[in-house]
């Protein structure tokens, strides 16, 4: 399943088995240069969405992410949460799900061709279907419709940014693996 092959052609030699336990491992580093990415973009984000979540005093108003942790943590804990930790438990949260979500993209990017930039954006792209299709029935985020429109695309931007650096950062990891690999038995 996880069996990659490489030919003279591309120049690779090395190995050409990964364990499930690499690609996992591999997927999450990736996820969590994704996060980076999509986490550095966010202030950017906030300018072009004219947001201020300082300013922003309910919860309803919070990022999805944040209600997601306060609800386990109220849920759990049976503790208060304030309104003023949501950005940290956004952050929280996206840092427990992006490594999960990067796992996911490398189970699948294993078993196939290499070609990150198709891939992240499909990758991205899914994830924010994903979003947009399980926060409102979650009653965690408003519709899309809901929403303007450059607030949906300042958003689908930010998944698509993640996708294609969880996929790059993946390549990146095969690549220096394969670098750093003994070359095979003859």
């Amino acid at each position: 399943m996880f069996r990659r092959r490489f030919t003279p052609q591309s120049g690779r030699k090395k190995r050409d088995v990964l364990t499930p336990l690499q690609v996992i491992g591999r997927g999450a580093v990736a996820g969590y240069a994704g996060m980076a990415a999509m986490v550095a973009a966010l202030p950017v984000a906030k300018v072009i969405r004219n947001e201020d979540s300082q300013r922003l005093p309910l919860w309803s108003n919070t990022p999805p992410a944040a209600r997601v942790a306060r609800r386990v943590i109220e849920g759990v804990a049976h503790r208060d949460v304030s309104r003023q930790n949501a950005d940290q438990l956004n952050y929280v949260m996206h840092g427990l799900y992006a490594p999960a979500l990067g796992a996911a993209y490398a189970v699948v990017e294993a078993s196939g061709k290499r070609r990150p930039l198709r891939h992240g954006l499909l990758f991205g792209g899914s994830v924010w279907c994903l979003r947009l299709a399980l926060l409102p029935g979650l009653d965690l985020g408003s519709p899309f419709w809901d929403r303007s429109l450059r607030w949906n695309l300042v958003d689908a931007s930010l998944h698509l940014g993640f996708g294609v650096a969880v996929a790059y950062a993946y390549k990146f990891l095969e690549d220096r693996a394969d670098e750093t690999a003994p070359d095979p038995a003859p």
